[in-house]
């Protein structure tokens, strides 16, 4: 029976459902498809933004900040130096936050799956 429960408690992770609803509603969520991996890209309300990268062999990297936005660019704040193949800045479109170019040869765009910005 405790055996059960304990699984039940694992597999279903109640604390982290606690802990994500009590912060801020996530106004948009993006991701970005790879080949083995992909780039998951959530802005809060409160103006906070968190960026996970899911690795094969390592450990999920989470990268924070905080973001602005002014008509359609997207500017990313990383509290820490990001990824190198992070982009900072991106153009919202209709579906897609397209990364504007930098000294990286490597950029993403990522699918929109939320939009409640405006």
């Amino acid at each position: 029976m405790v055996g059960f429960l304990a699984l039940g408690i694992i597999s279903l992770d109640p604390l982290e459902y606690i802990i994500e609803k009590t912060r801020s509603p996530i106004v948009l969520a993006a991701y970005c498809e790879h080949t083995v991996s992909g780039h998951s890209l959530f802005l809060r309300e409160n103006g906070r933004f968190m960026h996970i990268t899911p690795r094969l062999l390592t450990p999920t990297k989470k990268e924070h900040g905080t973001y602005t936005l002014r008509n359609d660019t997207l500017t990313l704040h990383f509290e820490k130096s990001p990824s190198i193949h992070m982009a900072h800045i991106y153009t919202l479109e209709r579906k897609v936050l397209k990364a504007l170019p930098n000294t990286s040869s490597h950029l993403h765009s990522f699918r929109i799956d939320k939009n409640d910005l405006e």
